[in-house]
């Protein structure tokens, strides 16, 4: 990387922001990315407790499409997953709507698209 100035870390997260949304809110994307997740829960029955199926869902599709385990330069995936299940559990303290639920999704796929796990390789 030659320069990286303050701008480039705005955009790069306006991107992935806009990418997770239009994800989540698209039905039949959202349906081939997350198979099986309920998005018209609450958070604490779709994404229950850690280790939950509705947050291993999740977890599995964001982690498994955005971390390369066989590259040499990407943090350990259980880090990832957990740092990820932490953020889940610290957004799912608010309010309890389906709506929430889908915000959740989207900033825990933001998260992870807008890092340098999946910039810097």
């Amino acid at each position: 990387i030659d320069t990286f100035v303050s701008a480039h870390p705005v955009a790069v997260a306006q991107l992935a922001i806009q990418y997770c949304d239009a994800l989540v809110e698209d039905v039949g994307k959202r349906a081939t990315y997350f198979p099986g997740f309920n998005f018209d829960a609450v958070p604490a029955t779709a994404l229950g407790a850690s280790g939950s199926a509705g947050r291993t869902i999740v977890l599995d599709a964001l982690v498994g499409r955005m971390v390369d385990p066989a590259l040499a330069t990407d943090p350990v995936v259980g880090d990832v997953r957990g740092e990820l299940d932490a953020l889940i559990t610290r957004l799912s303290a608010g309010e309890a709507t389906a709506a929430r639920t889908q915000t959740i999704v989207k900033a825990t796929c933001a998260a992870l698209l807008g890092s340098a796990v999946t910039l810097v390789q």
